[in-house]
Order: structure tokens, then C-alpha cells, then sequence
């Protein structure tokens, strides 16, 4: 269990690295060796250091979320298969909704909004949170997981599968548009979650799927822009809320400025 464990930690860079690749190799005039590529994948090591730092707590907040216990569902007479797709698509909620929360609460949005600031957006994005935001969302999902006593193999599972997939969907490798389209239905695709990076808060506060898109389509919040060279994608966030420089000391201090 240990290994899985620490695999879990390290699989958003080792993702997020494969698909940047990935992008490096398809795109000649890039360079892998940026200031940039540096401070996302610092970022991401931070990442793992928050989630060390607060799994030495998690004794703490189980035992307080234990007393809200909601279900402990049984699933005796259902096959194996089932009770993994049930469980699967629960984690996947609980990650849409903790996504739609850091958006919608002013403090945690401080915190979360660093990641969309960046206005490149492309597989090393997916590491770029900051390490408080990490912390409070390790917190509330943990809670989640304790209310409706869910295995721990499967939120393991979940969340190397979720660390693959949000490598894919920040990357800027070419899916086919039919492609795009009919899996999209399903899975949330790139052209699906870069919309949400979008500039434009009317986009950015639509789809916060992380693996599945029919939570978006479900609960109203599935909105695409449409991109065309008159009408391009812009992301980020106001000039005012992006970090000064593209520096370590920046990017820590914005949610704080």
C-alpha cells in the first residue's frame, strides 16, 4: 500500500512531464529547458510536500469527519465491477463539486485561481496550485471520503487515473475533432477544460469535471467556447489578480496580494 501510495504522489509529474514531452516532441520551436518548466515542476514537488505534511494529520481529521458519517452503502449482492464504476463515478463528484467550491468561495479562490493564471495552459499547467490550496483541498475531499466510507484501494486507483487524465486534458496535444466530440459526451476531452481556463469568467466558471463530463451536463454548468482565429482562446485571469513575475516568491505571495 505504501508504494501505491508514494506512486500517487509523484503521478501528476510524472504525468504531467510524459505529456509535456509529448507536446515538446510535435512542437520543434519549443524548448523543455524554460524558467517556466522549472517553477511549475517546483510547484508540483510542493505539491507532494503538502500532501506528506497533512497525511501526518489525517488521523486528526478522520476521526472528526468520522462522527458525520453519512452512509457505510454495502454492496453485497452487486458484482465487483459495479461497485467499482459506482464507487469511481462518487470520487469523480466529489471532485467536481470541491472544484465548483473553490471557485464559489472567495478565500479558496485566492488560492485557486493562481492555476489559472497561467496563460499558456499546457501539460505542466496541472501542476501549478498552490501548496495552501492543495492543503484545504486534501481536507475537504478527505471528508468526503470518511462520510460515505469509501475503500482507500479505489480513492488510490482514482486518483493516479485523475492525475493522468488532468495531464491530458491541460495538454495541447491534437485530439480529432470527431473525436473530441463523440468521447467527449463521456470523458471530459482538452477542448472541453481549456474552455474553462478561459479569460472570460463566463467560461471559466463552467465545467469543473475532472474526469467525467456528465456532471457538467447534469447540474448545468457544461458551457463551450467556441474558437476561431476572430474569436481565439485567451486564458488566465485579470492582469490584476496574475502574479508580477515569473518567479518561486510571485506565485507563492499572490493569493496573499
Amino acid at each position: 500500500m505504501d508504494t501505491f501510495f508514494f506512486f500517487t504522489l509523484f503521478s501528476p509529474i510524472l504525468f504531467s512531464s510524459l505529456f509535456f514531452f509529448l507536446e515538446f516532441i510535435g512542437n520543434k520551436n519549443s524548448s523543455i529547458f524554460k524558467k517556466r518548466t522549472f517553477i511549475f515542476l517546483s510547484f508540483g514537488l510542493l505539491a507532494i510536500l503538502a500532501s506528506l505534511g497533512i497525511s501526518n494529520l489525517m488521523g486528526i481529521f478522520i476521526n472528526f469527519y468520522s462522527s458525520f458519517n453519512i452512509a457505510s452503502p454495502s454492496y453485497e449482492n452487486f458484482p465487483s465491477w459495479l461497485v467499482i464504476i459506482i464507487i469511481i463515478l462518487e470520487l469523480d463528484l466529489a471532485n467536481y463539486l470541491t472544484h465548483r467550491f473553490m471557485h464559489f468561495v472567495p478565500f479558496l479562490w485566492r488560492f485557486h485561481r493562481l492555476h489559472h493564471s497561467d496563460r499558456k495552459v499546457n501539460a505542466l499547467t496541472t501542476l501549478l496550485h498552490h501548496p495552501l490550496e492543495v492543503i484545504i483541498n486534501s481536507v475537504l475531499i478527505v471528508g468526503f471520503y470518511v462520510a460515505f466510507d469509501l475503500p482507500i484501494i479505489l480513492i488510490i486507483f482514482y486518483n493516479i487515473l485523475l492525475a493522468l487524465h488532468s495531464a491530458f486534458v491541460h495538454s495541447t496535444i491534437r485530439i480529432p475533432k470527431s473525436m473530441e466530440k463523440w468521447v467527449g459526451y463521456i470523458f471530459v476531452m482538452p477542448v472541453m477544460h481549456r474552455s474553462h481556463h478561459s479569460i472570460d469568467v463566463s467560461y471559466g466558471n463552467a465545467n469543473y469535471g475532472s474526469i467525467f463530463s456528465m456532471w457538467d451536463r447534469l447540474l448545468g454548468t457544461y458551457k463551450q467556447k467556441e474558437v476561431s482565429k476572430a474569436n481565439p482562446m485567451v486564458f488566465g485571469v485579470d492582469i490584476s489578480k496574475t502574479p508580477k513575475e515569473n518567479s518561486m516568491q510571485s506565485f507563492l505571495i499572490n493569493p496573499l496580494v
